[in-house]
């Protein structure tokens, strides 16, 4: 539900390299070698999505009633991708439309909608960040932000879904959308969220669930320095517009590690940083691709998978905890951002190459994996790994590069070991409708060589397909 666009890189747009079909000449063989060279410790929460409860109609409006059929796809598709987090708040209104303590419906038609998809979440083990979009909506949350009324009304929210509705799962709780976006004022977010804690304390209820800023720029760093003792995790939004000059140089670590800096400056102690909404291109195309120029790349194309998988590996190496996908199904106002979009509009529920691309990263990345550090890289050519435990890993290699190349993984287990690789190229980009990617079965020992063709990805794991 984003308003304002977050980190964006005002470049020079040009996506017509994944297309072309005169591929630049291929340099001399350079051998690429990638071994494990030791583990991050920042922790790990693996890849999600942002989700809107409710089911949506053709014209984009909220549909708060699913349909078993409609309900059995979601729910098919959603156990299938295994997201490791899911952001998915309410609109207060919802369940207080007075905006009033007290007044308090808690099983309206929305918030209905709401439950669905939590308890479907709870019964299998996924995290969720949850909270409230709005503090009041989005003209006065600057003011509701100064309201004592409505700490008491978040404080009640956090524990009815944690203590009376049994919803553990939800790990982080947050009140607002990008209150920077919304031109509140730090000192009075920050306040909120001392007063909510403070409360909950006094109450008995939750108070190890708060986070944010939920913005960007210097917020991050100073939601650190000034409420280092309330928050659990951090989180910040970033949209870039997926050019060459910032993606395919390590440009996106760059600006990513100016978000995890400004938490280090601040607090010590390790929490998790999340980006709570990605975008691999401008956020207003992302929502409404009418608002794109002529020649820009799309959510629905092939080539903004490619891109992902190359943010998500520059993710884990700046040490981002999970990176959430901006929408699942389409999202409210008519927007488009989506692994598939419920409307019918822009290919309907026909499953996008994104979904297949995000899927593995979800599926082969889980919580709790140890990302580790992985040595030559290029700027063409990235590589991400994490031990998944148990004896497992998974790796993925990004090729942004215009000719095709070999990446050669040297192994960090000596045992002659099956991986399953997925290959996600133009030619293997998914077909809408099975879940997944079909894999080849390789038994190696010591290494395994991937031909990682020109503007795609291929990914390595020990952990099991899909069923």
């Amino acid at each position: 539900m984003k308003r304002y666009l977050s980190a964006l890189l005002l470049l020079q747009i040009c996506f017509g390299g994944a297309s072309c079909s005169d591929k630049e000449p291929a340099p001399a063989p350079a051998a690429l070698v990638s071994s494990v060279t030791g583990t991050y410790p920042t922790p790990f929460l693996g890849f999600g999505y942002n989700q809107y409860p409710p089911d949506l109609n053709a014209d984009g409006s909220d549909n708060f009633t699913w349909t078993p059929d409609r309900y059995r796809m979601m729910e098919e598709r959603i156990r299938a991708i295994r997201p490791g987090l899911v952001r998915m708040p309410v609109l207060r209104e919802w369940y207080n439309p007075s905006f009033k303590v007290g007044e308090y419906d808690w099983e309206t038609e929305p918030m209905k909608a709401f439950y669905k998809f939590m308890d479907l979440y709870k019964e299998m083990g996924v995290a969720v960040l949850s909270g409230w979009w709005h503090v009041t909506d989005y003209e006065t949350d600057k003011d509701g932000y100064r309201n004592d009324a409505n700490v008491t009304a978040f404080a009640d929210f956090i524990n009815y879904m944690i203590r009376v509705k049994g919803y553990d799962n939800i790990i982080h709780m947050q009140p607002s959308n990008e209150p920077y976006g919304t031109y509140t004022q730090f000192s009075d977010w920050s306040n909120f969220m001392r007063k909510t804690y403070d409360l909950c304390v006094a109450k008995g209820y939750p108070a190890d669930r708060l986070c944010g800023p939920d913005s960007w720029d210097d917020w991050v760093g100073r939601a650190a320095e000034a409420n280092s003792r309330e928050l659990v995790s951090y989180n910040f939004h970033f949209y870039f517009d997926g050019t060459a000059s910032s993606s395919e140089s390590l440009g996106l670590y760059d600006q990513l590690m100016l978000q995890m800096n400004q938490v280090a400056a601040h607090d010590p102690s390790n929490k998790p940083v999340v980006c709570g909404e990605v975008g691999a291109i401008n956020g207003s195309w992302l929502d409404w691709p009418a608002n794109a120029p002529e020649g820009a790349i799309h959510s629905y194309d092939y080539i903004y998978g490619v891109y992902m998988i190359d943010y998500a590996i520059q993710s884990m190496q700046a040490g981002v905890a999970s990176s959430l996908s901006w929408g699942l199904h389409g999202f409210d106002q008519n927007k488009d951002a989506g692994m598939w979009n419920n409307t019918g509009n822009f290919g309907g529920t026909k499953l996008r190459p994104l979904y297949y691309a995000w899927s593995l990263l979800c599926r082969y990345f889980p919580p709790q994996s140890v990302c580790l550090r992985m040595s030559q890289m290029t700027g063409k050519i990235k590589v991400g790994g994490v031990y998944a435990g148990g004896g497992n890993y998974s790796f993925v290699v990004s090729n942004r590069a215009t000719y095709d190349d070999v990446c050669t993984i040297r192994l960090p287990h000596d045992s002659r070991t099956t991986y399953y690789v997925y290959s996600y190229t133009e030619e293997s980009q998914g077909d809408g409708v099975q879940l997944s990617l079909v894999p080849q079965t390789v038994t190696t020992e010591g290494s395994i060589a991937l031909d990682v063709p020109a503007n795609s990805a291929v990914f390595a794991t020990t952990l099991p397909p899909l069923e």
